[in-house]
């Protein structure tokens, strides 16, 4: 019995789409199959940096609007143009 055309299932040897259309493709080669090396500690670090670095710019952008329009509020400048 040949090993060949031991297919466990029959959708196996059927195929469907794309596949149909695909020519035989080499073997993807071995650099693509490699790990990629882990982020170092630095660059981790220097994410966490610019991260919190753009949050407190926001807060002080957000307290600057709200400073700014508190204070005619607070004096009554929106009940008088009405």
């Amino acid at each position: 019995m040949s090993s060949m055309n031991t297919y466990r299932r029959e959708s196996d040897r059927i195929p469907f789409g794309v596949e149909c259309a695909l020519p035989g493709l080499p073997e993807p080669s071995r650099a693509s199959h490699q790990r990629r090396p882990k982020r170092g500690g630095m660059r981790s670090f220097g994410v966490l940096l610019l991260t919190i670095v753009f949050i407190l710019g926001v807060w002080q952008i957000g307290r600057g609007i709200y400073i700014y329009f508190k204070a005619p509020v607070a004096q009554g400048a929106a009940d008088k143009k009405a």
